[in-house]
């Protein structure tokens, strides 16, 4: 569709797209998930495959364009839409992570967000993340996100942050909602430095049945509900 104003053809920014490295990540990076990726693409077009370290359990497979920026613009082309706006994928917050494990995989995404956005300013604008179980490093990771082009940052509907260890050495996780006393430095220096801020529907909580989408259909729309009350 195309939209005219005063005549003229209106820009056409698609807000909302997710990307993952093109890059596979190296094992020190301590999260939960790899990617591998296939020599050659499967009979549906999948180039990659995202598992679960532990169990080699299936996440989801991925087509080029989770990947690969190029292929995103092309896509782009063929749906009219100018402008693309570019963040990771929701599962790679790892809010649960240790605190320096967060800190260093957030700044390994916000990196590539970065690059990749540089390598077509014209057509690419990237949103950052940040490691909010640290609310000291996620401060500071705001400022350094800006100077390197990213201008905003998407963050979950809720927070599933890492407090330590349990007795029998297990992670200690508390769930913050968005307006826990602890984020709210984060949202103050967001809004000094003018930036902008995506929440993203994820990892419902509550019970949800899994048949017919329930948990996108109906748990991802009451999960951005619940954020903004």
């Amino acid at each position: 569709m195309v939209v005219l104003i005063n005549g003229e053809r209106s820009l056409k920014v698609d807000a909302h797209t997710h990307l993952l490295p093109k890059e596979v990540w190296s094992e020190d990076h301590n999260i939960p998930l790899r990617l591998i990726k296939y020599d050659q693409p499967t009979e549906r077009g999948f180039a990659a495959r995202l598992e679960y370290k532990e169990s080699g359990k299936l996440f989801r497979e991925l087509k080029p364009n989770c990947f690969d920026e190029d292929i995103v613009l092309k896509e782009c082309d063929e749906c009219g839409v100018d402008v693309q706006v570019i963040c990771t994928v929701p599962v790679m917050f790892n809010y649960h992570m240790p605190n320096k494990d967060g800190i260093k995989w957030s700044k390994y995404l916000n990196d590539d967000t970065a690059a990749c956005a540089k390598r077509r300013p014209d057509r690419l604008v990237g949103l950052g993340t940040l490691p909010l179980q640290d609310t000291q490093a996620s401060v500071e990771e705001i400022e350094r996100c800006l100077k390197m082009g990213i201008v905003g940052f998407q963050v979950g509907s809720h927070v599933n942050a890492y407090r330590g260890e349990n007795e029998d050495g297990t992670p200690k996780i508390e769930m913050l909602p968005l307006n826990h006393s602890d984020l709210r430095p984060v949202w103050k220096e967001i809004e000094r430095l003018g930036a902008c801020v995506m929440v993203h529907p994820w990892d419902m909580q509550w019970w949800c049945p899994e048949d017919y989408w329930q948990p996108w259909l109906v748990g991802m729309p009451t999960e951005t509900t619940l954020a903004g009350t």
